[in-house]
């Protein structure tokens, strides 16, 4: 469900999802201490295999009529800033070492975006049942293959439909 990517890694998006904000969600305390797993790569490993993710898509109303589409998003990110705390790798990022990778709980932090598509939900859902609309909901960031350790190991996404 990713976008495509032009050649120099940067999301082509579709040109209905509106990005609101790109925002990093860290964990609520800071962790002490700090501790790095290290990430056994098999002889044959090429950096593309670092661009497999998961995809999940999420679909919500909205908490009231007054709301703009944004509380569930707020909640779900006070949310995740406690959950880190207690798993604090997912906060980390990715160390390229000399000849592996490894895994550092540095409270980096999860990247979270907001967007908007103009769309109904009703409208989406019946569209949804006769194209794979889905994968123009999805923004996408690769990681970067030469510097890992600049990019979020999450990257979590609240549309508003």
């Amino acid at each position: 469900m990713a976008t495509n990517c032009n050649g120099n890694g940067a999301p082509i998006l579709s040109p209905k999802l509106q990005v609101e904000a790109i925002q990093t969600v860290i964990p609520m305390k800071i962790t002490d201490p700090r501790f790095s797993r290290r990430i056994a790569i098999p002889e044959n490993f090429d950096l593309g295999n670092l661009q497999r993710r998961f995809h999940m898509v999420l679909y919500y109303n909205k908490a009231s009529e007054t709301d703009s589409g944004w509380i569930v998003a707020g909640w779900f990110k006070e949310s995740l800033g406690s959950a880190i705390v207690e798993n604090p790798i997912f906060a980390g990022r990715l160390r390229k070492l000399e000849d592996d990778f490894e895994l550092v709980s540095n409270d980096s932090g999860v990247r979270m975006l907001e967007a908007n598509f103009p769309m109904n939900m009703v409208d989406f859902i019946d569209l949804k049942k006769k194209e794979n609309i889905e994968n123009e909901l999805v923004y996408w960031e690769d990681i970067h293959e030469t510097s890992p350790q600049f990019s979020p190991l999450f990257l979590i996404q609240f549309s508003n439909i």
